[in-house]
């Protein structure tokens, strides 16, 4: 159960409003993170700004972006991310056996070399270790090291948002793997 009841969808605040009003327009319903986040009207927009140049406005690969998102959300046991982002990953070309592959993707021969690599990546920032050897920079350019580390690092942060605020789906979760997750070396 949610810790912070839900913003309604008519607001008096002019900047909730209208972020409100711009998602209805597109035929869909404000989902239940931006309705709480709509308790802090002054952050709504940018969190909505932020979350579409980390998603959209980068050169990183859509699909290993996804993969990873998926990695930290599987990890977390969140499934309100594992559900927004596992449509977002199927379209972006994630396959069946890579997304059934996340819990032990370092045993796995659905990723490549490179995959792998952002991946562990993915791992340490999750839990906030130093890169050490398996630092991806070998494989991405500067440029694709900053955007990666900046997604990855939203993304510790929406986990934590979900988890403290315990921000209900608005459906029914994907089915999510119960597996021991296994932790790359």
């Amino acid at each position: 159960m949610s810790v912070v009841e839900l913003h309604g969808l008519d607001s008096s605040d002019e900047r909730v409003a209208k972020v409100f009003e711009e998602i209805t327009s597109r035929g869909k319903t404000p989902s239940n993170f931006y309705r709480t986040l709509a308790h802090a009207p002054g952050l709504l927009q940018p969190w909505i700004q932020l979350t579409k140049a980390v998603l959209s406005g980068t050169s990183l690969d859509r699909k290993l972006a996804e993969l990873c998102i998926l990695r930290m959300a599987l990890r977390e046991q969140a499934p309100y991310v594992w559900t927004h982002h596992l449509p977002m990953a199927r379209a972006a070309g994630a396959t069946s056996q890579q997304i059934a592959a996340l819990a032990a993707w370092a045993d796995s021969d659905a990723f490549s070399p490179h995959e792998k690599q952002v991946l562990e990546y993915a791992d340490r920032v999750l839990d906030a270790e130093s890169a050490g050897d398996t630092h991806p920079a070998t494989a991405l350019d500067t440029q694709e090291l900053v955007e990666l580390t900046v997604l990855l690092s939203f993304y510790v942060a929406t986990l934590r948002i979900h988890r403290m605020l315990a921000i209900d789906l608005e459906t029914d979760a994907a089915e999510m793997p119960r597996t021991e997750i296994q932790r790359s070396t």
